[in-house]
């Protein structure tokens, strides 16, 4: 395993701590716009993570990915050390015990319902999206 391999790894064991954690880690084809290694949603926070070589830093493409994402109110780590992965965890804990975000809207009749946008109507294969 490389040495980026091995912080990959630890980082991975960090997130299957956790339940209701999505994650997923985009594959660079070099077509379309990169992002970093790890794109997380945890608890209704996007965060972003970037694993390094010990000694290594992000690319000048790679910082302007994460200033992105941070400028958004996303957040980004960079990580390349078992420091590093133990202070990711921390806060990932920490997050971890904050009350419940719930992710829906009270309508003005006291009823409770999710965003529209996690709303799909059924549609054929090939129909276009209606946009609204």
């Amino acid at each position: 395993m490389t040495p980026e391999g091995k912080v990959k790894a630890a980082v991975k064991a960090v997130l299957a701590r956790h339940t209701g954690l999505y994650h997923f880690m985009p594959v660079p084809y070099g077509i379309g716009e990169s992002s970093l290694d790890f794109i997380i949603c945890f608890r209704g926070v996007f965060i972003a993570v970037e694993t390094k070589v010990p000694g290594k830093s992000m690319t000048p493409r790679q910082n302007i990915q994460a200033g992105n994402i941070a400028a958004a109110g996303g957040a980004v780590f960079e990580i390349a050390s078992h420091s590093d992965v133990e202070r990711f965890a921390a806060w990932l804990d920490e997050l971890a015990a904050t009350p419940e975000i719930e992710n829906v809207i009270s309508r003005s009749d006291g009823e409770r319902d999710i965003p529209k946008h996690r709303r799909a109507p059924p549609r054929r294969r090939g129909e276009p999206i209606p946009i609204e």
